[in-house]
This record gives structure tokens, sequence and C-alpha cells, in this order.
């Protein structure tokens, strides 16, 4: 009698990795950055502390080691299109007293705007935190490459040290991942910034450390961005939050932590794949980052976009009235 032996090759599927928390904050939450938009002009010219020309402030990521940074346009914008303070009245009546504002064509002339007290364009500082540990921090000045018009992406450069010094650190930039293969119920983790005191100023925000939010794919939305669509969460997104990585299977980012839902608590995550239309406009970055493993998305749509160059603001930026004493400083912009 012959003796069989019978082999049994089972098919093992190739199946992603599971999402691991622990690992991507242990391993990447140095290239996770804050971005702070700061403007000199504003501290000169107001007679203030440092502390207060920090304007606002948001979350990005290296995507490489030279210091390219993903971020949503609304975090820099200001850099871009420049800021106003001014009163204004809201479309159910409701005046606000100084606010910061982007500037929009047109609108030292539109009948909502009361009084526009002072303009100008922010500066983009990147705050980068040495070790998971987030004791310690190198500030570095950057400049704005290009952000979308129809889709809330920008892309961000480190270009010198705080001081102005040439870059010498190479920076722990994030493995990228493909969005269009999140699947509802996906487990995703969220790294980012959010604000977390109120009336802060720059010295308790730089204090400030990171933060990890944890939730699933909750389906896709098509009210934000009817382009290419919005990833929905029920992962913790803040003001802050926007710009931050949102990390899917394989531990890749796969979208930017964009906004929060207006009547849930539902977040909304840009798809990363999206970056990719806007990084083609630049041959050297679209080749660095295809190297990274940047994905052409499923639905190219229609690009809109502009150049980081800040755009010149039709109006003086120095004649103003000081918000914080109401006195005449120059001829105002535009009064009641």
């Amino acid at each position: 009698m012959k003796n069989f032996i019978y082999l049994f090759i089972w098919a093992v599927p190739l199946c992603a990795a599971p999402i691991d928390p622990v690992f991507i904050g242990q391993n990447y939450a140095t290239g996770v950055v804050k971005i702070i938009l700061y403007d000199h002009g504003f501290v000169d010219d107001f007679n203030l502390s440092d502390d207060q020309g920090q304007l606002s402030r948001g979350s990005g990521f290296f995507v490489t080691p030279e210091g390219l940074i993903f971020t949503n346009r609304h975090v820099i914008e200001w850099c871009v299109k420049g800021y106003v303070v001014a009163d204004w009245i809201d479309n159910n009546g409701k005046e606000h007293k100084t606010d910061i504002l982007t500037y929009v064509n047109g609108m030292e002339t539109d009948p909502s705007i009361k009084r526009i007290y002072y303009a100008g364009h922010t500066t983009p500082v990147v705050q980068v935190f040495r070790d998971h540990t987030q004791t310690s921090y190198d500030l570095y000045l950057a400049e704005v490459v290009a952000i979308g018009e129809n889709f809330d992406g920008a892309i961000v450069k480190v270009s010198a040290t705080l001081k102005g010094d040439p870059l010498s650190a190479h920076f722990n930039w994030l493995p990228l991942g493909n969005s269009d293969t999140v699947v509802l119920g996906e487990k995703l983790v969220i790294l980012g910034y959010p604000s977390q005191y109120t009336n802060s100023n720059l010295s308790m925000d730089l204090r400030d450390t990171l933060t990890l939010s944890q939730g699933a794919d909750s389906g896709w939305d098509y009210i934000f961005d009817p382009d290419w669509g919005m990833i929905k969460t029920d992962a913790a997104i803040h003001e802050g939050n926007s710009g931050g990585p949102c990390f899917g299977t394989d531990n890749k980012v796969i979208g930017i932590a964009t906004a929060l839902g207006i009547q849930t608590d539902i977040g909304l995550i840009g798809p990363v794949n999206i970056m990719y239309l806007l990084a083609k406009q630049d041959d050297s970055i679209f080749d660095s980052l295809s190297k990274k493993g940047l994905t052409k998305p499923r639905k190219e749509g229609h690009l809109e976009m502009v150049s980081g160059k800040p755009q010149k603001l039709p109006f003086d930026p120095k004649k103003y009235i000081n918000p914080l004493t109401n006195q005449p400083v120059k001829d105002s912009l535009k009064t009641p």
C-alpha cells in the first residue's frame, strides 16, 4: 500500500495591518506640527506684547524629510489672502466686534462690514517637538507653497529657523495611505493640537501638547465638499485640530482633520488623495511626494488653486482706528 502525502496549500489573503494607536503615538508624534500665525506688524502698530502677535493656530504634518507640510487652507490662508480686524453684522443680524476675518475681494465696500480697524498678512511659524514626551521643541519659519480654492488643503514648507538660519534638521515625515480604500467602520486615529484653554496667549499655546483621539469611519459627506466628498468620523475634532493627520489601516495617513459638524459631533476628514492634485502643480514637489506614497484620487475633479505668495491688499494697512482705545491713529479705513 502506498503512502500518500497530501499537501494542503492554504490561500492566505494579504490583509492590511490593523491600526495601532500606541505605535502611532510613539513613532509619529514628532511628525505632527503646530502652525502659529503671527504678525509682527500687528504687535508693533498697536504697541502690544509679543504674546499678542499670535492671531490663530492650527495643526499640520510633515510629508517629506526636507520639511514639506500638509495642512488645511483655512489654517494658513491669512498668510496668502490677508486678514482684517473688523466690526461686522452676520446674516442673522448679530453684530460682531473686532473679529479677525479673511480678506475677500470687495470686503471694504460690503455693507455688512461696519468698520475695518486693521489689515495685514500673517507669517506661519511651525513648532516641532523634539520627541514624543513633548518637553522641548524648536520653532521654524515657513512659507506657503500653494492653497486649494475649491477644497480645504494647503502645502507649506519650512524655510529657516526662527532666527533665519538655514535648515540643518531632517524632519520625521509621516507615511501616506490611500483614502480611496477607507471603508465604513474602519478604525481611525487623529493627532493634532486642539486649543485646550480659553483666552490663551502665545506662551501658553507653545506649552500646549499633542492630543490623540480615536474613532471610526462613519461614512461620506458630499455637502461640505461636493467634488470629492469628506470622510465622516466620530473621533473628536476641535478648534486647532484642523490640518492634523488622520491615520487609518497600516498606520498610514488617509486624511486631514478639517471640520466639526454643525448639528452633531461628527467630524469631517479631507481625503489625503486630493493633495495629489495640489502637489501636481509643482514638478519637484510632485516627484518627491509620489515616491512617498501619495496616490492619485479615484476622481480627479476640477482643481482650483492659488500660489502661496501673499496677495496685495487694496488699502493701506496702517490706516486704522485702534480697537483697544477706539481712538483714531490715522484715517480710518472705513467708518460706519
